[in-house]
């Protein structure tokens, strides 16, 4: 069985997959920038353009069917999860699907959030959010601020915000975040992320897919709350589509698979033996 970790931002390559590398095949693969885990990261680079994730979609689809070459198990975090999500529903209409199952952590409702307006907490600061939009499109302010997002104490307040276990926000992993951030083209890649288009809501996508699913969810998720309107539809979605399965997991946040990693694999490893036969 194959298994391809998704990272958009750098999140979850990480030391804490060991166990699942002796039972199956797995590949981490970055899709904004590129990463130093040489035998474990496929490396792909964006060009200077936007990034949308549409093009995130068919750099999956095509990895997928260039270089994996069988159906596999698709697992994200965040944007990751909803990049998985668009990717499965478009392998589900195919002849031979390229996925057969998918593994979401603190799935994102959009590439930004700007994609969930009935949150009563985004319209509150929607304005904000558009101001930052035109600043971001000043290269100049948008530099200066990139410059200011990625210094390691400021990562390190970031990370400690969004993960339940503080003690996993260690320099390892504040240098993980921070690498690709010094790469070239990130801060095209920042700016596009901040700035464009949410993409299709994962609401939309879901019901087109009939793959199993796998939900983990961090109760401590300030990005994408379990209260939520996002977190509201995932918890609700076993009820009606019997090919998910739903787990929230007490005092985690936002990057489940980091933060409390052991708690993630005493529910996916079961869920991934139980899997049918590809």
């Amino acid at each position: 069985m194959a298994l391809v970790l998704l990272s958009l931002i750098g999140e979850g390559i990480s030391q804490h997959w060991p166990k699942i590398r002796r039972s199956m095949q797995l590949i981490f693969l970055d899709l904004a920038h590129q990463t130093s885990q040489k035998d474990l990261c496929i490396q792909w680079k964006h060009g200077q353009g936007s990034l949308h994730l549409a093009h995130f979609q068919q750099l999956l689809l095509d990895f997928l069917n260039e270089v994996v070459q069988e159906p596999a198990v698709l697992i994200g975090n965040s944007v990751g999860s909803l990049a998985c999500v668009i990717s499965a529903s478009e392998s589900c209409q195919r002849s031979q699907p390229l996925v057969s199952g998918l593994v979401l952590l603190n799935c994102s409702g959009g590439m930004n959030n700007k994609a969930i307006v009935d949150d009563w907490r985004i319209k509150l600061v929607l304005p904000l959010l558009w101001l930052v939009d035109f600043l971001l499109n000043k290269k100049p302010i948008a530099s200066a601020i990139f410059e200011r997002v990625k210094q390691r104490e400021t990562l390190r307040n970031v990370l400690l915000s969004v993960y339940g276990c503080k003690e996993s926000v260690d320099d390892t992993l504040v240098e993980i975040i921070k690498e690709p951030a010094d790469g070239e083209g990130a801060l095209a890649a920042f700016v596009s992320i901040v700035t464009g288009p949410p993409g299709p809501s994962p609401v939309k996508l879901m019901p087109r897919i009939s793959l199993p699913i796998l939900v983990l969810w961090g109760d401590q998720d300030p990005f994408t709350p379990l209260d939520g309107p996002v977190g509201k539809y995932f918890t609700s979605l076993p009820s009606t589509c019997k090919n998910v399965t739903f787990s929230v997991l007490n005092g985690v946040g936002h990057c489940p698979h980091d933060d409390r990693p052991s708690l993630v694999h005493q529910i996916l490893l079961p869920w991934l033996a139980d899997l049918p036969p590809t």
